[in-house]
């Protein structure tokens, strides 16, 4: 599921709602190392859009922006309960795309939610058939 909102706190518990399913993966802001700007178009909209691809296809592999963001930036995973416990137990394996590859391909839905990408860049995940 991939969701587009304006306002922050109607994220954050939409967000908490759709991961309370136990087959949900949830990526939490996914957009956050684009700093606090809206992805409108060119490089920042084609790299953005890039990302998404690899998250939702649970594909970690040239995603190192990302993920150095998120070891300074902890809170891109927290939102995530499931992949957090074992953050906190394994904080060594929460940033690396060989954990996070296949423990993200476990489970059968993913949910995403952003504020920071215009909402005409998504028509091609409208129509992507998977």
């Amino acid at each position: 599921m991939l969701e587009g909102v304006q306002k922050r706190w109607t994220k954050t518990i939409r967000g908490d709602v759709l991961q309370s399913h136990p087959g949900t993966y949830y990526h939490y802001e996914p957009l956050m190392d684009f700093d606090i700007k809206q992805v409108r178009h060119g490089t920042a909209a084609k790299q953005a859009l890039h990302n998404l691809h690899h998250l939702l296809n649970c594909d970690y592999s040239e995603m190192d922006h990302y993920l150095n963001y998120g070891q300074g930036h902890q809170w891109l995973f927290e939102h995530n309960k499931r992949l957090w416990q074992y953050c906190k137990a394994f904080p060594h394996i929460c940033w690396s795309p060989r954990f996070l590859t296949p423990f993200c391909k476990l489970f059968p839905f993913q949910s995403l939610k952003t504020v920071r990408l215009r909402l005409n860049l998504t028509t091609e995940f409208l129509q992507d058939k998977r």
